[in-house]
């Protein structure tokens, strides 16, 4: 497992990849959304502290994969269900 100082926990279902590259540092937030890893969005950390917006911009980002997992979901459950009543 990947821990601190590369990856941490960022609160609200997220995480952060951190990375440096030529003094600049780079972020990644992303979730784990069933068994698949969700880059929801990259930016270049300019302050000590996360801004609101880029933080914000992940959170809407994961809410979006979020309602698309249910629908697809419910949509393979009611493709199986049919297949069952067609044999």
């Amino acid at each position: 497992m990947i821990g601190m100082p590369l990856v941490d926990s960022f609160g609200a279902g997220l995480w952060e990849v951190r990375s440096t590259h030529d003094k600049v540092e780079y972020r990644v937030l992303f979730a784990v959304v069933g068994a698949r890893m969700v880059a929801l969005h990259g930016f270049v950390k300019k302050t000590k502290k996360t801004s609101k917006a880029d933080r914000d911009i992940a959170v809407n980002r994961l809410a979006e994969v979020l309602v698309e997992e249910k629908y697809v979901k419910k949509a393979k459950t009611k493709t199986k269900t049919t297949k069952k009543k067609a044999k």
